[in-house]
């Protein structure tokens, strides 16, 4: 059996890492897997292992974990390992980059499967019917360094695995472009479109990036630039709302409170088809309550609800930003007691896995999806902003006024940080691969949605509402019926070892 696994970042390598588990398990099969990405397999353009060393990891290392037959190391252990030191809280992201090339090289050589990788672009996928049996047609163009060369290919595969990721990922080019710019240099006022992850990674990039150094002092960190920093950086966003540091880890009866506390998330879902309805919510408040007692708070819910559905448009800029940060860097801390984002910043983390288990493929009503979207904005914003680490740097290059913080659409910017959104509606008019496969009829949208519908197996569900067969999509492109996407954790959702055991059925000659 031939399959196509089009884009190779890491939930390529996830899937990749669970056939050859199951390989083990399974016994002899025949299984070929071609991996389409430009970008060397395993990172991907996401981690690429040239990303500038200031750039840090915005997730804790044991999240990533490709464990297999042919690998035997987490990433903390790999770094313990490869680098001589015990991993850090959060890691240089380079490091992860070399992590998952090595491991999609150990995979690539691995016994059970045969895995080439093609540095191609795939532009196009077409259904044929050769001996009654359905394949499908990849095209695609091969590719020099990061331009397309002159022809297409085409090849034929029995089944095709859509893992394509982030449309336009900020890339280590894109940070050595900004890090070396003559137009951002001394004597500028930069412009950022964007306040959130990306953005901040552009102000390292400008400040670290271009040489500086910073100095603890006491509790407070010291910026010495370099010279050849701009004379000022605006961050303008919707909001001006800066995102929340990340704190350290919650005493353990707390998590169980909040994992508890959300069960019953699971138990709503089996009886509505439609969520998340109002007593969706009413739970998830509740679990915020709870958790609230154990810091000695007594906070009513109606609390919760007004900061979870309030417009925070019209919020001030500046001074309520750095207030905002040191605010939360003081909770984190316990000199504070934890207000309400903070707390259900707490109960979005990690209650995660039940909250979007709850939600998965349900059907949606879309007003309130809308609704639902808005209020998981803030949450994200409270519960996965950047490390401690990079905020207390946020709030000492803005007490400096160096960093400002502004509320606008305004389009006129020198930098744009606005992340491509997930799925695939969105970016149809320059992805010629979703367009296509939509006009077709292989892939479906429902109302109000970002990504395409697919079964819990993976396969993707047509227009007509049947499966489409020996297609699957895995990942980003499916950010809606399933949520959360987490890029480096393939355990999250399970869908990679359910997509796994269905390719190793077909291999050996079972019905999908």
């Amino acid at each position: 059996m031939n399959v196509a696994v089009v884009g190779g970042g890491p939930k390529a390598l996830g899937l990749l890492c669970e056939l050859e588990k199951l390989a083990i398990e399974s016994g002899t099969f025949a299984l070929n897997v071609t991996v389409f990405d430009p970008f060397p397999p395993g990172a991907g353009e996401v981690w690429d292992a040239r990303t500038p060393e200031h750039l840090i990891m915005n997730v804790r290392p044991e999240v990533a974990d490709f464990r297999c037959p042919s690998w035997s190391w987490s990433f903390g252990d790999w770094v313990s390992r490869a680098k001589g030191v015990e991993s850090p809280e959060y890691p240089p992201r380079r490091w992860m980059g070399e992590y998952l090339t090595e491991v999609f090289r150990a995979v690539a050589k691995s016994p059970h499967f045969d895995v080439e990788w093609m540095p191609e672009r795939v532009t196009g996928l077409e259904q044929s019917n050769a001996a009654l049996e359905t394949q499908w047609l990849v095209r695609s163009v091969p590719m020099s360094g990061s331009t397309p060369d002159i022809g297409s290919m085409e090849r034929a595969f029995d089944a095709v695995v859509l893992a394509t990721g982030h449309h336009n990922p900020q890339s280590a080019t894109w940070h050595q472009r900004i890090m070396n710019d003559p137009a951002l240099g001394p004597g500028t006022n930069v412009r950022v479109r964007g306040a959130a992850l990306t953005a901040i990674d552009a102000v390292l990039d400008l400040t670290e990036g271009r040489g500086g150094v910073w100095l603890e002092e006491g509790k407070t960190l010291r910026y010495v630039p370099s010279g050849h920093e701009p004379c000022s950086v605006t961050l303008v966003s919707r909001t001006g709302v800066p995102l929340s540091p990340k704190p350290p880890r919650i005493a353990e009866h707390r998590r169980d409170i909040i994992r508890a506390s959300c069960e019953p998330l699971r138990e709503l879902s089996d009886t509505s088809e439609v969520q998340p309805s109002s007593m969706w919510w009413d739970t998830l408040i509740a679990a915020a309550v709870s958790v609230a007692r154990t810091w000695g708070l007594e906070t009513p819910p109606q609390a919760f609800r007004q900061v979870l559905f309030a417009d925070e448009l019209g919020d001030a800029a500046s001074p309520t930003a750095l207030q905002r940060m040191e605010a939360s860097l003081a909770m984190n801390r316990g000199d504070v007691s934890p207000d309400e984002r903070w707390v259900l910043g707490r109960v979005w983390q990690e209650g995660y896995a039940t909250i979007i288990s709850s939600l998965d493929r349900k059907e949606r009503d879309p007003e309130q999806w809308a609704r639902f979207r808005d209020a998981a904005a803030r949450l994200e914003r409270w519960a996965y902003g950047p490390p401690e680490r990079t905020v207390r740097r946020l709030v000492s290059l803005t007490r400096s006024g160096w960093l400002r913080w502004e509320i606008g659409t305004d389009e006129r910017h020198d930098i744009d940080a606005v992340t491509s959104a997930p799925g695939v509606a969105v970016n149809e008019h320059r992805d010629t691969l979703w367009a296509g496969l939509r006009a077709a009829g292989h892939v479906y949208v429902r109302e109000g949605e970002r990504g395409v519908l697919t079964t819990t197996h993976c396969q993707c569900v047509g227009g007509s509402g049947a499966e489409t067969p020996g297609l699957f999509a895995l990942g980003r492109p499916t950010e809606d019926p399933v949520i959360g996407h987490d890029t480096l954790n393939h355990h999250l959702h399970g869908e990679a070892a359910r997509l796994a055991h269905t390719l190793v059925l077909a291999a050996k000659g079972a019905l999908v």
